[in-house]
């Protein structure tokens, strides 16, 4: 249990001294979806503390780890996750995945959280690989051992993630050959990663649509990938582009989309705020490309927070209840008497 509590820890703080886009050469080459927060970029945000508390007050009790999860929410500078589009197109519900982790770690403090018996885990190219779980599978269990993996490759890095990919990373940073952060799936990413602090890179592969409603396969069959892209700056800024296979396959595309929205808002008529947020999407095509946009100010953006807040129910007031009475005069009847009994009416 600790070990799984230090894993998400490791890999929850969702950070800029060392930025995400700072470790893309250590993805895979092939990267099918990379995904990258800069939390220290969000923490010094004008709503970095709204976003914080927030976060802390959904984080779970774990007794005795209190100051590490603060620690590594306030020391993590950033998080990039990806993997590769041959993991992806297999469609596993697990694909192997790489995390490299950036900021500033007490490594003697996170070896800790790891039970003894996995401190032995294999050592590859003189960097130790531990072992998230004890390794082996359960008897009787059909799965095979677990590959999850993490290296404290310095104070600064920590990688984790399937074994595979960790073993490939280190190669790539002993040999010099690190990815190129310019080719393949990251040829617009310095333009998605100039303005937000949380974005994320997907491409889509043909079997995606397979199980699709027809309807949607069909609105979406010429998309080839999808940028998204947040920023907290000064409130919430919201992007996504959608990479289409030309540029009539984006214009049918917008079309839809614009359609899409529409109905949205309509559903939402019961919830002003909500048609409100849909009305401010704005949806234009470029070229082979459908562009949607919406921002948000910091007042909007708290009210929609505070909206999802869990809110406890009051509970129902009581009421005494008293014993019903008869209804008419009073008396009270005495019997036993030589003379018979007596009722003696009662004021």
């Amino acid at each position: 249990m600790r070990s799984f509590v230090a894993v998400m820890c490791l890999m929850g703080p969702i950070s800029l001294s060392a930025p995400a886009q700072s470790s893309l050469g250590l993805i895979q080459p092939d990267a099918g979806l990379v995904f990258g927060i800069e939390w220290r970029k969000i923490v010094d945000s004008s709503i970095g503390g709204l976003l914080t508390d927030q976060i802390k007050s959904n984080m779970p009790p774990v007794p005795g780890m209190e100051s590490l999860q603060n620690t590594l929410l306030h020391d993590v500078d950033s998080v990039l996750i990806a993997s590769s589009a041959i993991g992806l197109s297999k469609g596993a519900s697990k694909p192997p995945v790489l995390v490299v982790v950036k900021g500033r770690f007490n490594v003697d403090q996170l070896r800790s959280l790891i039970p003894a018996k996995n401190l032995s885990g294999e050592k590859y190219r003189g960097v130790e690989l531990l072992r998230v779980s004890g390794g082996a599978p359960s008897p009787g269990s059909k799965a095979g051992p677990d590959q999850t993996r993490i290296a404290f490759l310095d104070a600064n890095t920590i990688l984790a993630g399937d074994r595979a990919e960790l073993r490939s990373a280190i190669d790539r940073i002993r040999t010099g050959k690190l990815t190129a952060a310019r080719g393949g799936i990251l040829s617009g990413v310095a333009e998605l990663t100039a303005g937000n602090d949380v974005w994320m890179i997907v491409e889509i592969p043909p079997s995606a649509l397979k199980d699709a409603p027809p309807a949607a396969a069909q609105i979406f069959s010429g998309v080839k990938s999808t940028e998204v892209g947040m920023s907290f700056g000064q409130g919430l800024g919201l992007q996504v582009n959608i990479g289409a296979k030309d540029d009539a396959a984006a214009q049918s595309m917008q079309q839809a989309l614009q359609g899409l929205i529409a109905m949205a808002g309509m559903s939402q008529s019961e919830n002003p705020q909500s048609a409100e947020m849909i009305k401010k999407i704005r949806i234009t095509a470029e070229n082979s490309r459908v562009k949607l946009a919406l921002a948000l100010d910091r007042a909007e953006l708290e009210k929609i927070i505070a909206e999802m807040k869990p809110k406890g129910k009051p509970l129902p007031a009581t009421t005494p209840v008293t014993p019903p009475q008869p209804a008419g005069p009073k008396s009270i009847r005495i019997t036993g008497l030589e003379s018979g009994p007596v009722v003696v009416p009662v004021q």
